[in-house]
Order: C-alpha cells, then structure tokens, then sequence
C-alpha cells in the first residue's frame, strides 16, 4: 500500500499544476449525447445532474423539473452551456430502469421481489443508480467512500477499493479507482492496480485535449511511473456509464 501512496502523491501533485496552468478544456464536447436528471431551474438556466455530478446549462427547448431527459450538446452560448433535448419525457427515465435491471442480474438478482427490494435499497445511497447497485452487489468491492473533493470542495469524490483475482490460480489483485473534479482540466478517473510487486496505473479525461496533455506528460517523463496507461476519451469512463455492459470485465 505504500506504493499506491507514494503513487497517488506524486500524481496528485502532477494534475494541480497541470490544472493552475491554465490548460483546461470543456467539459462537454459538441455533439455529445447525455442522459441527466433536471434539478432545477433559475432563469433560463437549468441545474442538472448527471450520476454524481451537477452543472448548470441552458435548454433550446423546455425541460420539465424532477425528469430524466435525453440530451444533445449544441455549444455554448453567453458563456453558457445549450442543450437540446432529444427523447420524450419518460424515455430515460425507462432506460435507466432497465440498465438498472441488467445490472442486477449480471450479479445473480433475477427475482422480481429482490429486484425490487435493491431498487427500494438503491434510492437511500447518495450515488448514481447503477453505481449503488455495484456497491450493493459486487462481491469483490471491499469498501466505498464518497467525500469531498480535494480540488473542488463542492464537488464529491469517489474512492473504491477492489480485491479480485486474475484466474483460478492467479495471484490476489487489489485495485483502487478514484475520480477528481479540477477547474480547469476537468473531470478525470484513475485506477491503481497492485499485483505482487507491480502497480499498473490508467487514468481516463472525456476530452481528447486532456488525454494529448497527459500523454504529451509522459513523453516527458513527468509522470512519475513505472506502468501507466492513458485510456483514449471515447473508451472511457473507468468507473461511470453503461455498467451494465462491462461489469464482466470488472469483476
């Protein structure tokens, strides 16, 4: 654990001065396609929310408060994010609910009444629908902490800790995923994998000019690790998105 320590320190220091170098990116790319839920609204702006993350834009057509809606990035105007709704009204929202369903019977939870007993369970946990689930039902999660951000304190943070192994006779893998909110550069995801003496480290951003920076980094040898990987921004997110697709993969 020492060495995922060090590790962490060194990066966390990487990314604050990546990030108070000015060097950012938009968060949202034009043409994106999201799936929020509609918190509020001020003016013509909205307050949205997206698994664990809020942010504020403005909407080329009504939104209705409380909905989950289906949206397409248009750009930004008066410095201001603009949206476009793309689904009817339900639509995400019977989605979501049959992700959420996929998801549990990737875990063995097939059962009507226990499906709705994790459904019941999920809305108490202050995460993400199908992330609650993960929580809930993976066998290999040894613990979860949601805190707050070190870089933006409005923000929350995920750490999650992962014990699993490789194959029947492998050796035992212990993995931690975190995420981190930056001003300028972002949202960003890492993942420490520690397997015997070895830390194999990947780190994901959603905008392909943080990747090049990062990658641009190591070319540099300013990352300072042995095995790191910088995961392309259309392959990601590490711990986000269509679960339900590649929990496989992750247990």
């Amino acid at each position: 654990m020492n060495g995922i320590s060090n590790i962490l320190s060194s990066l966390i220091t990487l990314l604050k001065g990546l990030d108070s170098s000015g060097q950012g990116e938009q968060k949202f790319r034009v043409g994106q396609d999201l799936k929020a839920q509609v918190l509020s609204k001020e003016g013509p702006v909205y307050h949205l929310q997206i698994g664990d993350k809020s942010f504020t834009a403005q909407a080329a057509t009504p939104l209705e408060i409380g909905r989950w809606v289906k949206l397409t990035v248009l750009g930004m105007e008066n410095n201001q994010l603009l949206l476009k709704k793309t689904a009817e009204d339900g639509e995400a929202e019977q989605e979501l609910q049959s992700d959420g369903r996929k998801l549990m019977e990737k875990f063995g939870v097939t059962r009507d009444k226990d499906c709705m007993r994790v459904e019941s369970t999920v809305k108490q946990l202050p995460v993400a629908e199908n992330t609650a689930i993960r929580y809930l039902l993976d066998p290999h999660l040894l613990a979860a902490v949601i805190t707050q951000q070190m870089f933006l304190s409005d923000n929350q943070q995920r750490i999650e800790v992962y014990q699993y192994h490789n194959g029947p006779e492998s050796e035992k893998v212990l993995e931690i995923r975190l995420d981190f909110d930056l001003e300028n550069l972002g949202h960003l995801e890492v993942s420490l994998r520690m397997a015997g003496e070895s830390i194999y480290t990947r780190i994901w951003a959603p905008g392909q000019e943080t990747e090049e920076l990062l990658r641009e980094k190591i070319r540099q040898g300013g990352l300072p690790l042995t095995h790191v990987e910088i995961i392309p921004f259309y392959n990601g997110p590490l711990l986000t998105g269509k679960n339900a697709d590649t929990v496989d993969m992750k247990v």
